[in-house]
């Protein structure tokens, strides 16, 4: 089913760059621009006066088989999936479900030990805003003192 569905990719990738090919070359309505650069001219002398007409009908299956074999790809995909799933007996998605969790352990970071961290860091805030509190007490009355000393 894999060589299947590669043969039917290259064939879409072919058929896209002939359509492509095909829609420039035709001649728009001004009777201007691209398609007469690329010789729109010159089609009309090798397929005669209806060139136009001939160019749209190539397009317009050119586009259907571009919709068709883009439609079987899908088809092909999902088939090509689905026995995927049989031979190894779960969902791709069961397997990412079912899979277990990294250890957390190993890289030394637990829940436990985080919130111990974040409580201890907590903790030593506190303890550094009581010890500023308390040195901008002391030098408070440190000022008031050489104030006092001061006016005396």
């Amino acid at each position: 089913m894999t060589i299947l569905i590669a043969l039917f990719s290259f064939v879409l990738i072919l058929l896209c760059l002939f359509t492509l090919l095909v829609v420039m070359v035709q001649k728009p309505k001004g009777d201007g621009g691209l398609g007469a650069a690329l010789g729109g001219g010159s089609m009309e002398a090798a397929f005669g006066a209806e060139t136009g007409s001939m160019l749209t009908k190539i397009t317009i299956y050119a586009v259907i088989g571009f919709f068709i074999l883009t439609f079987a790809l899908y088809l092909g995909n999902i088939a090509s999936n689905k026995d995927a799933e049989a031979d190894s007996g779960e969902s791709l998605l069961g397997e990412v479900v079912d899979a277990p969790a990294p250890d957390q352990s190993s890289r030394g970071v637990t829940p436990e030990s985080a919130l111990q961290r974040a409580i201890d860091t907590a903790d030593d805030t506190v303890e550094a805003g009581e010890a500023l509190s308390i040195t901008l007490q002391e030098n408070a009355v440190e000022a008031e003192t050489t104030a006092e000393e001061a006016a005396d």
